[in-house]
């Protein structure tokens, strides 16, 4: 059997069509540098949302109310917190130091705001735990809200957190932290900073 003359050029213009194609889309889709250079330029500039973190820098004195038991009496506690703001006023650095049901307490943190999601962003690690807790949040009027989880070590389950920061004055910060098991939230922790003179 013949094989029929269109066959040669019919593979032949698939050929072009597979190794051309390609390329062309490339030449389609090449970002205009201008325009990625400014979405850049938007995504790293610090913006209203870390200016309400920069108000948070300096040297705080913090009065710390925890619930072990939601039902029973809370324990109170006194810690120092210093807060700065680093790499050209994007992050907050925090370090706190106290006590915790008797024993020395050390606590550092991040927080900042990404302009890409929209969306503040944090992470806490402390001498009482060997896991790095992550949260995500946004403003909900004047009052930051931060949502996160964590593995409680003794149920070995996932334990939804969300924490509230207000900041009634320059002078005054309020944290609040919550839990919720078996469906129910609870109000496990306050902080109340004020600031050093």
């Amino acid at each position: 059997m013949k094989t029929p003359r269109f066959l040669p050029t019919l593979f032949a213009t698939a050929l072009l069509m597979t190794v051309l194609m390609p390329q062309a889309a490339v030449a389609q889709e090449e970002p205009d540098m201008a325009m990625v250079m400014e979405a850049w330029t938007k995504a790293a500039t610090p913006g209203e949302a870390h200016a309400f973190l920069a108000r948070m820098e300096g040297e705080w004195t913090a009065t710390v109310t925890m619930w072990m038991d939601p039902s029973g009496e809370p324990t109170v506690s006194e810690a120092t917190s210093k807060q700065e703001m680093m790499m050209d006023g994007r992050y907050l650095h925090e370090t706190t130091k106290g006590e915790f049901m008797g024993q020395p307490f050390h606590g550092i943190g991040f927080s900042g705001y990404n302009n890409v999601t929209e969306k503040y962003e944090g992470m806490w690690i402390d001498n009482m735990s060997t896991a790095v807790h992550r949260y995500e949040g946004e403003m909900e009027g004047d009052v930051l809200v931060y949502h996160g989880k964590y593995m409680d070590p003794v149920s070995g389950e996932w334990i939804k957190s969300r924490s509230t920061i207000t900041m009634p004055s320059d002078d005054e910060i309020i944290a609040v932290g919550y839990e919720t098991r078996d469906g129910v939230e609870v109000k496990v922790m306050e902080l109340v900073y004020k600031r050093k003179t």
